[in-house]
Formats: structure tokens, C-alpha cells, sequence
């Protein structure tokens, strides 16, 4: 199965460094317009269906993507592939939170009322469990920067403890094979530009 990997525009949040989680706003003009360039750049990909999480800023990511390529897929939203809740820490600016660093150092660390890596981990796995069972040939996902970060190490075999945020900017594309019956897969990674990452499993 081939997968393309998708994480939503940008939203007022993020262009003002604040933590969304399960909150968050739907696209900014910049997000819009990084949506569009995206939507040229997968033309030719003909998804059998496409998924995304239930909030607003990746249904308005999955939704633009539909309508520019006029695919004729099925549109399903799944709260597995939400975005780690942060808790109370959800709409604050991220140098308003000096415990933040524990999010990446601590194991099992939750902030107040959130998730921790774990447990994104294991409703993506949850996900990614159905999905292999689909029988769907090539999908489109459009997820968060934890839960698309999380969907990539499971499917190397990696446990969600190694943290690969640096390769999951807004509106980055990961295209990836997921197989059914793998243990762990070998990565090849080639960085084609700012918003593309290609990953041949």
C-alpha cells in the first residue's frame, strides 16, 4: 500500500507559536496557500480514499486536496489521527511553558490534562492496524506533526520515543509503503525540498 502522508496548512496558531493540540483554528491565508501549491504537486495521484483527523485545520487540508484534484475518493475523518492533546497548555505560546522541553526528554511525560508520545501511539497504531486491512492500494492522509511523526516511526518499526519532528513541517508530504505483514522496514530518505520528504519502506 502507498501512502502520502500530509500535515494541515498553517493556521493563526502556528504563525503565532501557540500550542493547538485537540483545539486550533482552521487555515490562514498562508496555510491556504500552501494547500494549493501542495494540490499541484499531487496531481497524477489518484487516491482509492482519503483520511484525515476530525479537526478543523486537517478536514480543511484533506477537503481543498479533494476538490483542486476533483479525486473521486471517499473523504473519512478519524479522531486517531488528531494531534497530541496538550491539555491545559492548549492555546498558550510555547515560550509561555517552561516545562515544554519534558514533552521531548522525559519518558511518558503528559502535560496537565494531555497525552503523552504513548498514547498518540497507540490509537495511530489502532489506525494504521485498519488501514492495512482496507484493502486499498494508495491512500491520502492528512494528520498533525505528533500523529504524522508517530504513523512514520510505526511504520519503521520505531517506538514512538524517537522524536522526528524537524522532518514534519506544515504542509510537508511523506510518501511512504506500508505492508502488511513487515516487521521492521529500511528507511531510504531523500529530501527533494522544503515541503517534500519521500519515504520508500
Amino acid at each position: 500500500m502507498k501512502v502520502i502522508l500530509v500535515r494541515h496548512g498553517r493556521t493563526s496558531w502556528n504563525e503565532e507559536g501557540r500550542l493547538q493540540g485537540w483545539k486550533g483554528e482552521t487555515l490562514s491565508e498562508r496555510g491556504r496557500s500552501e494547500v494549493e501549491g501542495l494540490a499541484g504537486k499531487l496531481r497524477g495521484f489518484n487516491p482509492d480514499a482519503v483520511y484525515s483527523s476530525d479537526l478543523a485545520r486537517a478536514v480543511q487540508t484533506a477537503e481543498t486536496l479533494i476538490r483542486l484534484n476533483s479525486w473521486n475518493a471517499p473523504h473519512i475523518k478519524d479522531p486517531r489521527l488528531r494531534e497530541i492533546n496538550h491539555g491545559l497548555w492548549e492555546g498558550m505560546r510555547v515560550s509561555e511553558i517552561p516545562d515544554l522541553k519534558n514533552i521531548h526528554t522525559v519518558e511518558g511525560f503528559r502535560p496537565p490534562g494531555g497525552e503523552s508520545f504513548r498514547d498518540v501511539a497507540e490509537r495511530v497504531a489502532g489506525f494504521m492496524s485498519d488501514l492495512k486491512r482496507s484493502g486499498h492500494n494508495e491512500v491520502l492522509v492528512v494528520g498533525h506533526q505528533v500523529s504524522n511523526a508517530v504513523f512514520s516511526l510505526l511504520s519503521m518499526g520505531f517506538p514512538p520515543e524517537h522524536k522526528v519532528f524537524a522532518l514534519l513541517s506544515a504542509g510537508m508530504v511523506s510518501s511512504l509503503g506500508l505492508l502488511a505483514n513487515a516487521g521492521r522496514n529500511l528507511l531510504s530518505l531523500i529530501q527533494a525540498n522544503t515541503e517534500w520528504e519521500e519515504l520508500t519502506l
